[in-house]
């Protein structure tokens, strides 16, 4: 099973739920970072249905055509809710929340050569080989993992017993995370994200490596999408020297101005705050000028791809 089919199962592998906004309680304690994005909330922003007005060309819809055809399933529509993502050391795994026939999808799984299924914790365990890393790694490292919790959420990794353990903690056997991503003012939360050991990640960013955490939340309220990044510090006087770097960073978009009046317009509208030893950064910008920026991407690559 290629890996774009065997991903569009996977996707496709959660039953029924109603909304899909950021669990905690269904992320695992010990982990260094996770993300979530309520695609449910997505579909009613302007930004969200400029990003699915690019699903809809031609190429792209005989493709989901397609996807549609074997599994009855278009992520475009309703039938995608959710997605968090979550890791630590080597170990990740993915989330999904939607709407589709599970005995379909598991029929479908069984049809790949390298089907099997595995009871860890009491779960019943699906996995396969994927085609395309198959041919770069090897089959013995191109073996995924998928289960369906009760809740109606599927859960996929690359680890038989990471997918067992997120299925315990979803269940209250074993504990979740306590990490909360900020608010962001007045909008519905789209997309949120945590990395508790930044450092851990070696960000190439000079700011970045000032932080010990950091986390993100970005919404769309009215017509104005809005973030908020909030770095974490070691210590008081690090998180002054961040801010003071913040400042510059802010500056310095201003500045451009001239060549990049969208960054300016983003730097303009951010503020920058200290609060003992965290930096957070608030920003938002017209939904308009993002739709607009997306339609213009795409324009230029279908130019280039035509040319």
């Amino acid at each position: 099973m290629n890996r774009w089919m065997a991903m569009a199962v996977v996707t496709a592998m959660a039953g029924a739920a109603a909304a899909a906004p950021f669990n905690p309680a269904d992320v695992p304690a010990e982990v260094k970072w996770f993300a979530h994005l309520d695609v449910d909330q997505l579909r009613t922003t302007q930004v969200g249905k400029a990003v699915l007005e690019q699903l809809t060309t031609e190429e792209a819809n005989r493709k989901f055509a397609a996807l549609q055809a074997v599994l009855g399933f278009d992520p475009r529509g309703k039938d995608l809710l959710g997605l968090t993502v979550c890791g630590v050391g080597g170990r990740s795994a993915a989330i999904i929340r939607g709407r589709f026939d599970t005995a379909r999808l598991v029929t479908l799984l069984k049809a790949n050569d390298g089907y099997q299924e595995a009871v860890q914790e009491g779960y019943a365990i699906h996995s396969w080989i994927d085609e395309d890393k198959a041919k770069k790694q090897g089959a013995d490292k191109a073996r995924m993992y998928g289960a369906f919790h009760a809740s109606g959420a599927a859960v996929l990794s690359e680890q038989l017993d990471t997918v067992a353990h997120v299925l315990a903690v979803m269940d209250g056997k074993k504990a979740a995370t306590a990490a909360q991503p900020p608010a962001v003012s007045g909008a519905t939360p789209v997309l949120v994200g945590v990395i508790e050991d930044l450092a851990g990640t070696d960000p190439k960013n000079a700011a970045l490596k000032l932080a010990r955490g950091a986390t993100i939340v970005m919404g769309e309220a009215g017509d104005r999408v809005k973030c908020r990044i909030a770095l974490e510090t070691v210590d008081a006087a690090t998180a002054s020297n961040l801010m003071k770097v913040a400042d510059g960073m802010k500056s310095a978009m201003l500045l451009k101005g001239p060549e990049d009046p969208r960054a300016a317009m983003l730097a303009e509208s951010a503020s920058v705050m200290l609060e003992g030893t965290t930096v957070s950064v608030a920003m938002e910008m017209p939904a308009g000028e993002i739709t607009k920026a997306i339609r213009e991407e795409a324009a230029k690559k279908a130019r280039a791809k035509s040319e």
